[in-house]
């Protein structure tokens, strides 16, 4: 598990520039945007699993991790109140999950604190 994650992770983050508007963007930038538009439970239950194993995935010594600022967005991702009332309350008890397990990792929770 430990090895796909990094290679998720690795491909996620790597920078690439749109060809028809030539700003740098990150394959990250799609995850945000399926967890704010998601209005099925199992779609958001899906991609908040894979926000959580990255923010819970630990580096092999010697190799970086994900940044602060990549941490912080998933976290808020993971946390963000849908527009939509009701599709909010469908997506709690998988919000809630989610949250416990990454407030295992001490980084997880000095980035929010």
């Amino acid at each position: 598990v430990l090895i796909w994650v990094r290679r998720i992770a690795t491909v996620l983050l790597r920078k690439t520039r749109d060809s028809k508007t030539g700003k740098v963007c990150q394959k990250i930038d799609n995850v945000y945007s399926v967890m704010r538009g998601a209005r099925e439970p199992s779609t958001f239950e899906a991609v908040a699993e894979l926000a959580t194993n990255i923010l819970t995935w630990e580096p092999p010594p010697r190799e970086e991790g994900i940044g602060w600022r990549v941490r912080l967005e998933l976290i808020k991702a993971i946390v963000r109140p849908h527009e939509e009332h009701h599709v909010t309350i469908a997506r709690a008890p998988c919000v809630v999950r989610q949250l416990l397990l990454v407030i295992k990792q001490r980084q997880n929770v000095d980035c929010i604190a």
